[in-house]
């Protein structure tokens, strides 16, 4: 899985022990790809074209698409702009479920995603990721600082640093709730999967049905079962 930030991936023949290996991205170089996957068939969830184009020219690599064989069916108005991260997570929270989903994700960027109750993929939304709404802060600010944001009880905070921590989490804790209360509305048979490094600080405060840390992994092993994850042409540089 490999994702602006983080790489994470897993062995297949272990996957009911799920021990993952993660590695930020831009460590996902030829050397290491060649250390760790040289004589390894990848499937892969990908959202870094670049890194997608080393993977496939040094390994034996399968790459997840739109138009992979899937459970669940698209419909939305550009398939081809639907990461693949987002295919993976509604093919696995489908497949394990088989009723109206809502998939929160939060990694680099906090996505939502709906299945219906038929298996159809119908679009979502996506918000800046807890870590680019820190970073532009400090990047678009003369004197706030880079922030960690730790869970935390009080509504406000009496430093600079609190202060940001108390807006971040507060803030981003009912932009997600309300995202999951709209729906439920809608369709209140729907079942809210969380996952996502990004949703660790959140996990007593988010109103999902289950946490799911390994969704994607599950999605990927669901995927390649069906023998079709097509190879990528990547044009040599």
């Amino acid at each position: 899985d490999i994702g602006n930030s983080t790489t994470q991936y897993t062995d297949f023949t272990e996957l009911d022990n799920f021990r993952i290996t993660s590695i930020a991205t831009q460590e996902l170089t030829a050397d290491y790809i060649r250390q760790h996957f040289s004589e390894t068939e990848c499937i892969v969830s990908s959202v870094v074209p670049e890194k997608e184009a080393l993977l496939a020219r040094l390994t034996s690599s399968r790459f997840v698409t739109h138009q992979s064989k899937l459970s669940i069916t698209i419909n939305i108005d550009s398939p081809t702009d639907l990461g693949a991260d987002r295919i993976v997570n509604a093919e696995a929270a489908f497949h394990a479920y088989k009723c109206p989903c809502l998939i929160v994700d939060s990694g680099t960027a906090l996505t939502f995603c709906f299945i219906d109750e038929s298996g159809v993929y119908h679009g979502g939304a996506i918000f800046p990721g807890l870590k680019i709404a820190s970073q532009a802060l400090n990047d678009y600010t003369a004197q706030i600082p880079l922030i960690y944001v730790e869970p935390m009880t009080n509504l406000f905070g009496k430093t600079t640093e609190k202060a940001v921590q108390a807006g971040l989490f507060h803030g981003f804790k009912h932009l997600i709730n309300g995202m999951i209360g709209q729906y439920k509305e809608q369709y209140p048979d729907i079942k809210v999967i969380g996952t996502g490094t990004g949703l660790v600080e959140f996990q007593n405060d988010i109103n999902y049905d289950v946490f799911d840390e390994n969704l994607i992994f599950k999605g990927l092993k669901y995927i390649s079962q069906n023998n079709s994850v097509s190879k990528k042409k990547f044009k040599d540089k």
